[in-house]
């Protein structure tokens, strides 16, 4: 149903953008963005700069001793989470799991679960932040309709509603929650045990970096207010290239509006109509050009797009870093054992023998209970860890014999006395074959 929804959105966003284009005109557009020319890149260089100061806010969800991942490495793993939250219909969370599975080399699944949602709490409290004191500025600078105030104070309220909503969850055990909605939808009960089991560590977390990292929080929130600093920047260069008004009342009016038009529109994919409506509508109100605000709007969306792809670059490039050290981990773990040491390699052949033993172990426990095909898979398992190991031959051999399977039997006895044919099991073995032997089953 969501996805339908924001499928929709999407449409109805496409259809507005393109409605606005006609009834303004794509010359006036394109001759606004000539005169922006290569400032385009400035922008989406800013852009980027304001991705590295969210990402020291970012940061700072991290406990200090889980800070050993180099900033370079969080930058880019932010980057690729937010072009998926903007680039995939979502909600704008689609990139959050994005970041946990990126973070899964460097960090446990439960601690990037807990920074990435602590990381959006904290975001959602700076922009909430900035949105208040910027609609003060323009309630104080500009007279605006009695309608127009009246829906702006509104949105926000739903805003405020909703953030605090998502931090009382969260202080409540907004895991723990989800066990208990399973609970409630009679979901057995082992599945809702283990899964509220996996959730109490995920929510103290989350609760302890309210609760006891209260620095920590302030200063994420910090980070991120000063990356809507950087976006009042942007504003004000584009003002400026336009030849219009930039002031500092004005840059707040239409930054603050934008991030309040976004927050209550999350539903829209990449904000896509939102956003250049949005500009639109505030440039009308501030009695600025509408062609400009439209401009404007169309402007941040060629650095957005810029920043997407990037943002996918680093994705591609963060996936191939991680399959290259894994397999040169795996190289280095094979060479540090069966190197020239004798001894080493003899450890690699334990271990194998060890795995194997348990699945020996299992099988004659299924083996007990004539639970025959249980049983085989468990000392085929065996065998696939460790093809030598003759135990599991001796007790495969013992129920392909129950099951009928005559020949596979007499191939794995004879298996048994070729690797341990001086032992007692192989001696039994050996017995097994001349017994089947004698009864014409098999030639001794």
């Amino acid at each position: 149903m969501l996805r339908r929804l924001q499928i929709a959105a999407l449409i109805l966003g496409v259809t507005f953008f393109a409605y606005l284009l006609y009834e303004i005109g794509p010359g006036t557009i394109l001759s606004d963005l000539g005169t922006i020319g290569w400032g385009l890149a400035v922008l989406i260089l800013l852009e980027l700069l304001l991705d590295a100061v969210n990402t020291l806010g970012w940061r700072f969800t991290f406990p200090p001793e889980e800070r050993h991942v180099s900033f370079s490495t969080l930058y880019l793993i932010r980057l690729a989470g937010t072009a998926f939250n903007q680039a995939v219909p979502s909600a704008t969370v689609g990139g959050e799991p994005v970041k946990v599975i990126l973070l899964r080399p460097h960090l446990s699944v439960s601690s990037g679960v807990a920074s990435v949602v602590t990381a959006k709490v904290a975001y959602g409290v700076a922009q909430a932040i900035f949105v208040l004191v910027g609609l003060g500025v323009v309630f104080w600078r500009f007279e605006l309709p009695a309608v127009v105030s009246r829906a702006l104070l509104g949105a926000l309220a739903l805003t405020l509603a909703g953030l605090a909503l998502f931090f009382w969850l969260q202080h409540r055990g907004l895991f723990a929650s989800v066990a208990r909605t399973a609970r409630t939808f009679c979901l057995t009960a082992v599945w809702v045990e283990k899964l509220r089991g996996s959730t109490t560590e995920l929510d103290q977390r989350i609760r302890d970096f309210y609760t006891i990292r209260r620095t920590d929080f302030a200063l994420s929130v910090a980070w991120h207010l000063a990356s809507f600093g950087i976006g009042l920047l942007q504003v004000f260069l584009l003002l400026r290239w336009l030849d219009l008004p930039a002031d500092l009342a004005t840059c707040f009016a239409i930054e603050a509006f934008s991030l309040l038009v976004q927050l209550t529109m999350f539903l829209v994919p990449a904000s896509i109509g939102v956003q250049e409506g949005g500009k639109l509508f505030i440039f009308t109100v501030l009695g600025l050009p509408v062609a400009a605000g439209l401009s404007v709007g169309i402007a941040f969306r060629l650095t957005q797009i810029a920043c997407v792809a990037l943002g996918f670059a680093a994705f591609v490039f963060l996936q191939w870093r991680q399959r290259v050290a894994g397999a040169e981990r795996r190289s280095s773990t094979l060479g540090s054992v069966i190197g020239p040491h004798a001894s080493a390699y003899y450890g690699l052949g334990r271990v194998a023998r060890t795995r194997a033993r348990q699945r020996l172990d299992a099988g004659e426990t299924s083996e007990a209970a004539a639970e025959f095909a249980r049983a085989r898979a468990a000392f085929d398992a065996a065998l696939a860890i460790y093809p030598r190991h003759y135990l599991s031959h001796f007790a495969l051999a013992g129920v392909l014999y129950q099951t009928g399977d005559i020949g596979g039997a007499v191939d794995h006895y004879r298996r048994v006395v070729e690797l341990a044919g001086d032992t007692e099991t192989g001696r039994d073995a050996a017995e097994a074959l001349r017994q089947l032997a004698a009864a014409g089953l098999t030639s001794p």
